[in-house]
């Protein structure tokens, strides 16, 4: 997409950028152990890869991404950890510190359409978790779909599917590792959960809520 120089997404688009300028790329592809190729970090964001530089943010195709990966993108970058810690376990997106602005939006554009839309049709959910490179967590939950994905490196996320009955509605939940603050802002989180649940019902065959 072309970027219109005077409006508000190159606004912000610049402002993080400048940002992206004065970091330490080298320490961050060193510490989250990904590779940076002519001065930019290539970064696996779910099933696509994207590079983050000087230059800005490119999508698979070359592309420039729309605002919300850009957002998710840069901020993962400047926040990323010297010493990323161990996992700390999982934990709802409402329970984050600071979240609250943003956890009814969550429980609507994630977990609420994911339930509406795999709603009677598990099976569809586990091929797009297929699809869209979920695996089997480590542990066992007592759901009828349940998959950890890489959202980003060190930024896992497990969801959680059980279909309804005549007595209760379908319910879906996106957990994070507790450390997920240490590399995401409440919003962008939020924006990573919110393109997860839109991979996953686009693999489906559904329509994404963020259109991207």
């Amino acid at each position: 997409m072309e970027i219109d120089p005077h409006g508000a997404f190159a606004q912000t688009y610049q402002g993080y950028l400048e940002k992206i300028r004065a970091a330490d790329l080298s320490r961050v592809a060193a510490a989250a152990g990904v590779a940076l190729k002519d001065g930019a970090l290539c970064l696996p964001f779910l099933d696509r890869a994207y590079r983050v530089g000087p230059e800005g943010v490119t999508g698979p195709e070359g592309e420039t991404p729309r605002l919300p990966v850009c957002v998710a993108l840069f901020n993962w970058v400047l926040r990323f950890p010297a010493s990323p810690p161990p996992p700390g376990g999982w934990a709802s997106y409402r329970d984050f510190a600071d979240a609250a602005p943003f956890a009814r939006a969550y429980a609507a554009n994630v977990e609420h359409a994911l339930a509406r839309a795999f709603s009677g049709k598990p099976e569809e959910l586990a091929g797009a978790v297929q699809k869209r490179g979920g695996a089997p967590p480590e542990q066992d939950y007592p759901y009828d779909v349940a998959a950890a994905f890489a959202v980003l490196p060190n930024l896992p996320a497990l969801v959680l599917f059980n279909d309804g009955d005549e007595d209760f509605p379908a319910t879906a939940k996106v957990l994070w590792d507790k450390t997920a603050p240490l590399y995401l802002d409440p919003e962008s989180l939020a924006i990573c959960g919110w393109i997860l649940a839109d991979l996953l019902i686009t693999a489906a065959g559904g329509k994404p809520g963020l259109g991207l």
